[in-house]
Order: structure tokens, then C-alpha cells, then sequence
């Protein structure tokens, strides 16, 4: 199964885990050599995530988390390629076509980012003939007032509206 990282993404999550292992100077000083030695800075990150051994580690283990696609399931066929994307403020999701897939995933190290592509994939297993599958990803409590779900469309919630 072939990955593609959004440049955005790889970024995000390459920087998430050399934080994460305490190599964010590092990284940084490497991608700055790369590009001294004029490689853009897309290829520049890249090259210093490999050095580090953040490239082969990401890339491992999304594969590894991923991988129950690859097999065709009843009239399914088998996935052949992934999208990774960044959930930028959504829920972490998997969308599935013919033999392509897409995930969006939240910034992470790769553990958290490995855990929710497995989560996703098995959801997703779980109910045959879906498409598409979220994660709810939310802040605890009851799920409805926290939402603004009880309120009056005409009065937003918050103080600042209180009297109006």
C-alpha cells in the first residue's frame, strides 16, 4: 500500500514526533543545512526526517495501522493507496473509494497518530457497506448543551448575549 502525505501533514506530524522524542533543535538544524544546500523546503524537511529516523518510523507505522485496508473485504477490493491528511480542526476521519482511501488525522506523535488510524480502520471494518467513518473527538460531558444543541437558534450562547 503506497502512502501520500499532504506536505502540510507530513510536516506536522514529522515535527510532532521529534518533539515528542526531544529532537525539535535538531531537526530544525538539519532542515536549515538542507536548505543552505538549495533543496526546497518540502525536500528539505523531508531529507532531515530521515536522517532522524522520523520519516521511516511515521511511515512504518501508519503502514502497519493502515494495513487492514489492503485486504478486499466481501465486494470490497483492496485499498492500494492512502491520502494522509490534517484534520485542522475537524475529527480525525477515513473515506474510502474503489482501491483509495484518505484519512485526516489531528497533529500527533506517532503513537497518537498510529492509534487513531486504527481506530478509524477498525470502525470502519466494523460496518460494512460504510464509506466514510469519524472519530468523535470531543471535550467530555453531555454532548447536547455543550454543543449549543438546546439553545434557541436566535440566542448564541455566551454571557456577552445575556439581556438581548
Amino acid at each position: 500500500m503506497e502512502l501520500h502525505f499532504d506536505p502540510a501533514a507530513y510536516a506536522e506530524l514529522v515535527r510532532a514526533e521529534a518533539s515528542c522524542r526531544g529532537h525539535e533543535a535538531r531537526l530544525d538544524q538539519l532542515v536549515v543545512r538542507r536548505l543552505e544546500d538549495d533543496l526546497p523546503p518540502d525536500d528539505a524537511l523531508a531529507t532531515a526526517a530521515e536522517e532522524l529516523g522520523l520519516d521511516a518510523a511515521l511511515r512504518e507505522a501508519l503502514e502497519r495501522a493502515l494495513a487492514p485496508l489492503s485486504e478486499p473485504v466481501d465486494d470490497e477490493s483492496a485499498v492500494e493507496r492512502v491520502r494522509i491528511d490534517l484534520a485542522r480542526g475537524e475529527m480525525p476521519r477515513l473515506e474510502r473509494e474503489v482501491d483509495t482511501a484518505a484519512v485526516w488525522l489531528e497533529p500527533a506523535p506517532v503513537e497518537a497518530a498510529t492509534r487513531t488510524a486504527q481506530e478509524l480502520v477498525t470502525l470502519l471494518r466494523s460496518q460494512p457497506g460504510r464509506r466514510a467513518v469519524v472519530l468523535p473527538v470531543g471535550l467530555g460531558g453531555s454532548g447536547g448543551c455543550a454543543a449549543g444543541e438546546c439553545l434557541p437558534e436566535d440566542a448564541p450562547p455566551g454571557p456577552l448575549f445575556e439581556g438581548r
